[in-house]
């Protein structure tokens, strides 16, 4: 199940002589979708004469292009950053080597959708908004001086300055999520509630990509908008199943909480108690406030917080715990938004195997025979799914109160799903 986005673009030079806005969209199939994903850019050219058009022409074109071309182990942020300031070095070099393009420059939005996550850089005062169940939300910040007689002149673009900040930022994506990006002669033509109104009518169906971008253009048009007016909108028609990537993405930036205590909460959950704790890892019993359901919260230990291999190590574990979807194993719980590194299963009372022999239990043959046809399945069900556990012991199989065998922790297993 792939990637699907509905796309669409519209640019209008509007009252002016010519159109200094660049728009560009690239929907690759098939392994580079999944690689590098979706790339949508809008460029706003600023020149007194034609290297404005220049400017963001280049920009877009050569962003499009040389994204695609960047090393598959880069991270999307780190892709977009190396691009882009590469071609800031060109359009600057190109206004002080040919005096008919001096004082070329322009501003960029730029979008990546790949997996489930959407990455942004930006520069200058172009802009990228989401609409999430009818909330339009501004994603981006204007670079722009904070005088109200100079909301026009520009404190950052691309060809402005040999040193380029960049704004980056990156999210989860919904379904029916839809993106705009635009230029100052839409957006400042346009209330947010009109905005809203034309996205809303893309995002439930009633209007598809092209003819929301072309109402966005011709709206600001109409609205009296006397600059370039350009937009492109984006949505998120179908996501695909997470991949591995994605939870290495999101382990990278999701901070590891400080050790917890009975009756701390975390995104909307209480803990009630440590379950285990080893030199890398740690484990809660915690209530789910709203639904009141116990789960089991596994987290790196803080001490290996900043350790890069742990994390990945981690987030590998959380992948496979995903795919294994079966009585055998506990089930990986899921929720909208969480704020911290960590993954959530279901719990199930009992014990594990180590702890019955500790205690002094002791099995008959039967019992022994009935265990390890249950282990035997569950092992067979990880080999299904091409997932070798490597670590099957006493303390890793859990016998519930409901009889149901079940095999723990997944942290040294291996997979040919990587």
């Amino acid at each position: 199940m792939p990637l699907e986005i509905a796309a669409g673009y519209a640019t209008e030079k509007g009252r002016r002589e010519r159109n200094e806005d660049f728009v560009g969209i690239v929907t690759p199939n098939g392994p580079e979708l999944s690689s590098k994903g979706l790339i949508a850019a809008i460029a706003d050219g600023v020149s007194g004469n034609d290297g404005g058009r220049e400017a963001s022409e280049y920009t877009v074109r050569g962003l499009l292009a040389d994204y695609y071309a960047t090393p598959d182990t880069w991270s999307v942020t780190q892709a977009l950053d190396r691009v882009i300031k590469a071609t800031n070095s060109w359009v600057q070099n190109q206004g002080s080597v040919r005096p008919a393009l001096a004082g070329m420059a322009t501003t960029l939005t730029t979008i990546v959708l790949r997996g489930g996550f959407y990455h942004f850089a930006h520069v200058g005062d172009t802009r990228l908004y989401l609409l999430r169940k009818g909330v339009l939300s501004r994603m981006t910040s204007d670079h722009v001086w904070d005088r109200p007689e100079m909301h026009h002149v520009l404190t950052r673009a691309i060809g402005l300055d040999s040193r380029l900040a960049i704004d980056h930022g990156m999210g989860e994506m919904h379904e029916r999520d839809v993106f705009l990006l635009t230029c100052d002669g839409v957006w400042a033509s346009m209330t947010e509630y009109d905005l809203t109104h034309l996205l809303s009518e893309f995002a439930l169906g009633s209007r598809d990509a092209e003819d929301t971008a072309r109402a966005l253009v011709d709206a600001a048009l109409a609205a009296g908008s006397a600059d370039n007016v350009s937009a492109i909108v984006l949505k998120v028609a179908q996501l695909p199943e997470e991949s591995l990537r994605d939870v290495l993405a999101t382990s990278r930036h999701l901070p590891v909480p400080a050790k917890l205590k009975p009756g701390q909460r975390i995104d909307g959950m209480t803990v009630d108690a440590l379950m285990h704790a080893s030199p890398t890892t740690i484990l809660y019993r915690v209530t789910e406030e709203k639904s009141g359901r116990k789960l089991v919260l596994k987290t790196l230990q803080t001490e290996r917080a900043a350790d890069e291999h742990e994390r990945s190590a981690f987030a590998h574990e959380e992948w496979l715990a995903t795919r294994v979807v079966a009585r055998f194993f506990p089930q990986v719980v899921t929720l909208e938004q969480k704020n911290w590194l960590y993954f959530l299963t279901t719990w199930h009372d009992g014990h594990t195997l180590q702890e019955h022999l500790d205690a002094g239990d002791h099995y008959t043959v039967p019992d022994v025979i009935t265990h390890g046809i249950k282990l035997v399945r569950a092992i067979g069900a990880l080999h299904r799914r091409s997932i070798i556990h490597r670590d099957i012991k006493p303390a890793n199989v859990h016998l519930g109160t409901d009889h149901e065998l079940r095999l723990l922790d997944l942290g040294v297993a291996q997979s040919g799903l990587d």
